[in-house]
């Protein structure tokens, strides 16, 4: 009977005296109620490398675990990250707003931020409607004034007067030998004394020229003060002032237009001083809805009756043309005729025209039934 050896955790049976068996591995943890299931244990061929043995394959099956929290297994939801605050600086200005001034810029920032905290705290009792709708009206009131400064009107009544005020005064001084920068620094200020002082220090001789010139410019300047704290009374009047000075243009341009078309030979425009009722019921009804649909600006008509306009040279060749045709053709029908008596009992050549004498349409219809009733 062979010996056993212990060799790591497996018993191998070693020195059998009889045949040839092989050495055989017998597991120490096999279950001891089933019969042995001895591994033989293959002895390497001398001269024959034995290949490296394979790593085991894990088991696998078909089911994969979903990545899905089961019921009941749920976290707090998380809190969304905080969003980063929008500048309160001129860096993410909209191109609009970037254009413009100084003012316009720093209104649009207050405005920006005062609607952030609005979107926070949104007011609740009615003492912060109320305070929310005093802070709109202040707001409105702000815009407004920055923004009659960049009417072109407000521009072209105040800062143009002004400015052409500097440049001569500007240009005295250049050729007084004085320094321009002396102009800015009287505008600068309103202040009297101030200026008496800046006069005596760099122009004492230019004064009696000087004083007429800063009067001006306070005159327009407070003109421009007070257009600014009335914005609202300044835009609906230089609104109104344009929509006047926009009509009286366009009732220019009526009138030339009417005058080219009577003399181009349009004589629907044209009175006639022979024909009163022509001239009150054509003429005059003409001119006014014309004149009334090119004043009023209303889009709508002026687009139909430009319309209009536009196709009615087509018509008047289109009746121009019938017109001709029908006469034409009458005369031919007339041609082929021939001679046949008149209502009057006169005859006419062949191939001459019968005209009948002078008579209304009853007349002629009365006289051909009475020659058809002789028949």
């Amino acid at each position: 009977m062979g010996i056993a050896k212990d060799v790591g955790k497996s018993i191998v049976a070693t020195d059998f005296p009889k045949g040839n068996h092989p050495p055989v591995v017998i597991d120490p943890n096999a279950d001891p109620d089933l019969p042995p299931n001895p591994v033989p244990a293959v002895a390497p061929i001398p001269g024959k490398e034995t290949p490296p043995a394979k790593p085991p394959v894990p088991a696998s099956d078909d089911f994969t675990v979903p990545d899905v929290t089961p019921p009941g297994f749920e976290d707090e939801a998380a809190p969304p990250p905080p969003a980063a605050p929008a500048a309160d600086d001129d860096t993410d200005l909209p191109a609009e707003v970037k254009t413009q001034g100084k003012g316009v810029k720093d209104a649009f920032i207050a405005m920006r931020k005062r609607i952030r905290e609005l979107e926070s705290t949104p007011p609740t009792s009615a003492q912060e409607l109320e305070q929310l709708r005093q802070e709109r009206e202040q707001l409105q009131s702000t815009l407004a004034r920055i923004d009659i400064q960049q009417d072109p009107q407000f521009v072209a009544q105040y800062e143009q007067p002004r400015q052409q005020v500097v440049a001569r005064l500007k240009n005295l001084f250049k050729k007084a030998g004085v320094k321009e920068e002396v102009a800015d620094s009287l505008v600068s200020t309103d202040d009297p004394m101030a200026r008496q002082e800046i006069i005596e220090d760099s122009i004492p001789k230019l004064a009696a020229a000087v004083w007429p010139m800063l009067n001006q410019f306070d005159g327009i300047t407070d003109a421009r003060k007070s257009a600014v704290e009335n914005a609202k009374v300044s835009q609906d009047k230089f609104r109104s002032e344009r929509m006047g000075a926009i009509a009286i243009g366009k009732a220019r341009i009526y009138d030339d237009t009417i005058r080219e078309l009577e003399g181009s030979g349009h004589f629907v425009f044209k009175d006639d001083e022979k024909n009163k009722d022509w001239n009150e019921k054509v003429v005059k009804p003409m001119r006014d809805n014309v004149r009334k649909a090119f004043v009023s600006g209303n889009p709508i008509v002026q687009a139909r009756l430009l319309a209009m306009g536009v196709a009615a040279p087509f018509y008047l060749k289109l009746l121009q043309s019938e017109s001709a045709k029908r006469k034409a053709l009458e005369k031919e029908l007339l041609t082929l005729r021939g001679a046949r008596p008149g209502f009057r009992g006169t005859s006419s050549a062949p191939g001459t025209p019968v005209i009948p004498g002078r008579m209304d349409a009853e007349a002629a219809a009365s006289a051909a039934a009475s020659r058809l009733a002789r028949r």
